[in-house]
């Protein structure tokens, strides 16, 4: 019988506010877990059966000014099945609460099943090597940190930290990502690998390539101060950068098309 691992880290940015989260699993994302994130509650999410109406009824009592705590106290009140369910919740205050079923952990016949928390992050795990992977997780975001390293870098780092651990345990990871929300309604950054032998280090390699290409440029943006993706410098930057983006597009369509311009 194959054996299943999942690891997520929800993490919160207690200088920009900014909420994100990681994951690396041996089963495809959309099967290993769910994850639902609101600018107005927080960020909840649960491994082992997912379920994504409990993260939605959490995520919406947490919006009436209940802790984690008490939100998940509520929501699995209403449950039929509570020790079948692993969940972590992460507010925009940053109080964190989790809760691991009895059933989930007799049912992990492998490794160790359950969850941390602490302020501003938790971890959840389930068919970790260790209990003391999940500790180091969040020893490594606890750590100080330059003030200009934002928390895409601390959780993809996080990620590459442990990576040999898995290795070391035989366990064939094949999926990881990494998803960061900051005051808008849709992600800063969400990036994910797939179908690989090895996620972490792909994604790794993904993340490098997208932050040395400058693919997030806030001028085309929109923002709650600026709903049309207006920057603050004005159109003339904005059409500066359309300009400079479009002419590399140019240069990479001749070298494909033998000196031909894209217009033709």
């Amino acid at each position: 019988m194959r054996r299943t691992t999942t690891l997520a880290l929800s993490v919160r940015c207690p200088t920009t506010g900014q909420m994100g989260l990681a994951f690396v699993s041996t089963d495809p994302p959309d099967t290993a877990f769910t994850c639902q994130v609101s600018p107005l509650a927080g960020q909840c999410l649960q491994i082992a059966s997912p379920q994504t109406q409990l993260n939605r009824k959490t995520l919406a009592l947490m919006a009436k000014d209940l802790t984690p705590e008490e939100a998940l106290r509520g929501v699995l009140a209403e449950v039929s099945s509570p020790g079948q369910r692993q969940i972590l919740a992460l507010a925009l205050d940053g109080q964190t609460a989790g809760h691991t079923g009895n059933e989930i952990k007799a049912a992990a016949r492998h490794g160790w099943t359950g969850h941390l928390c602490q302020e501003n992050m938790g971890v959840i795990g389930l068919g970790l090597p260790a209990k003391e992977l999940a500790a180091e997780c969040l020893d490594i975001l606890s750590r100080p940190t330059a003030p200009a390293t934002i928390l895409s870098d601390r959780l993809v780092s996080t990620l590459n930290a442990i990576e040999d651990r898995f290795v070391a345990g035989s366990l064939p990871l094949t999926a990881a990502g990494i998803h960061i929300l900051g005051e808008d309604p849709y992600p800063l950054l969400d990036l994910r690998v797939d179908m690989h032998d090895k996620p972490i280090t792909r994604l790794a390699e993904v993340y490098e390539d997208y932050m040395a290409e400058d693919i997030r440029e806030d001028a085309l943006l929109p923002t709650s101060d600026h709903p049309h993706g207006i920057p603050p410098t004005g159109w003339g930057e904005t059409k500066r950068f359309v300009i400079r983006k479009w002419r590399e597009v140019q240069r990479q369509w001749k070298k494909r098309r033998g000196g031909r311009n894209l217009e033709q």
